[in-house]
């Protein structure tokens, strides 16, 4: 597997990698200081499908956050859907199926566009980032809701806020979201043009296509 096939990829807290490679996902583990030991976890063809391993299937998985029981989460993109992987390669739909809409509501009837990242917060929840909407999703206890926050920069000029990219703080009390047209950073929340982490004390790093 050379670098350039993975397309997302994700820390778990014991050192593993979740790497999405295709339609598949994959763990990893990094050798020494410059190899990196793959193995299969789930997914195939393109397809929408619960199950285990190779039974799996996803369609243009955009994105990986790992939750803190081992888990890890999907932005299944193409199938419009939050899916969840367990750590033996289980997979089953968290939220959304494939059938793209914005309803909330309970996780079975839940409707989301184009996922295009996912972040889990320390209790466990999910935050879902839907860029084509400029929506940020929250699942929790099995229940989907639009959490719609409008920062006062998006307002004053005008600027559609597409959040392309989500990430929660390791304490939980800090969202911040990375979008397109704006270099603006706050407590609150965070748009810049490239990308977002969060390190470990807690600071969100912000990426920038000049970086």
């Amino acid at each position: 597997m050379a670098p350039a096939d993975i397309s997302a990829m994700a820390a778990k807290a014991d050192g593993t990698l979740a790497l999405v490679v295709g339609n598949q996902l994959y763990g990893g583990r990094l050798v020494g200081n410059d190899r990196l030991h793959t193995f299969f976890l789930a997914g195939g063809r393109s397809g929408f499908a619960d199950g285990a391993g190779a039974h799996a299937q996803f369609w243009w998985p955009s994105a990986v956050a790992a939750a803190g029981n081992g888990d890890v989460v999907v932005a299944d993109f193409g199938n419009h859907a939050v899916r969840r992987v367990s750590q033996g390669g289980s997979v089953t739909t968290l939220a959304g199926r494939a059938t793209r809409g914005g309803r909330d509501g309970a996780c079975e009837h839940a409707l989301f566009t184009f996922p295009t990242d996912v972040a889990v917060t320390a209790g466990g929840h999910v935050l879902v980032a839907e860029a084509c909407f400029g929506r940020i999703r929250l699942v929790r206890g099995g229940w989907v809701t639009t959490l719609r926050r409008e920062p006062d920069f998006a307002v004053e000029y005008k600027i559609a806020l597409l959040p392309y990219g989500i990430v929660a703080t390791t304490g939980g009390s800090e969202l911040h979201v990375w979008a397109e047209g704006s270099r603006r950073v706050d407590a609150g929340g965070s748009a810049a043009s490239f990308g977002v982490a969060v390190d470990c004390a807690a600071n969100a790093v912000v990426f920038t296509s000049e970086d």
